[in-house]
């Protein structure tokens, strides 16, 4: 993954139990070191399980917050993705 530039994207990071977090933050702080990088996908009230799963992580953490999505921003991801997919979806549907 580093030799190839590859971003680790973990999704729902927050439902691994304890030890599960402990363990892949552990695992991967190794590779963080020399330059790999990793999202953690979490929610709000649990963003910063990966900090208290391992604390010398924290100089390498960023918080980002993503705000609510409008009605306006879902239309677009549906489009996109039909459009991407070549597949029809009538307005309504």
């Amino acid at each position: 993954m580093l030799t190839n530039g590859i971003v680790l994207i973990l999704d729902d990071f927050h439902y691994l139990d304890d030890e599960a977090r402990v363990g892949t933050i552990k695992s991967l702080k190794g590779a963080v070191f020399r330059g790999l990088k990793v999202i953690l996908l979490s929610t709000p009230y649990r963003a910063f399980e990966a900090i208290k799963a391992e604390p010398e992580i924290t100089g390498r953490f960023k918080h980002v917050t993503v705000s609510d999505w409008s009605r306006e921003d879902l239309r677009k991801i549906a489009e996109a993705g039909f459009d991407a997919l070549n597949v029809s979806c009538p307005v309504g549907s």
